[in-house]
């Protein structure tokens, strides 16, 4: 998420939507509440990929949670 966002605002966008990076970027000085929205949604995102993720992993993998090497 943390790539997206750079590579975002640091290519030039010449479509009718920015991406959100680069409307974070734009709105940090002029409307701030709106740079914070922007940054909520990015991270709610983040959070919401990564655990999604997750319970994939969990789901295709099972083996991969259980602990190897000596028991107790």
């Amino acid at each position: 998420m943390i790539g997206a966002f750079i590579a975002e605002v640091a290519t030039p966008t010449t479509g009718a939507y920015p991406g959100l990076g680069r409307q974070i970027m734009t709105d940090v000085n002029l409307e701030a509440a709106r740079a914070y929205a922007g940054t909520f949604v990015l991270v709610a995102f983040a959070l919401a990929c990564f655990h999604s993720l997750a319970l994939a992993e969990r789901r295709l993998a099972p083996w991969r949670g259980q602990p190897t090497g000596a028991t107790q």
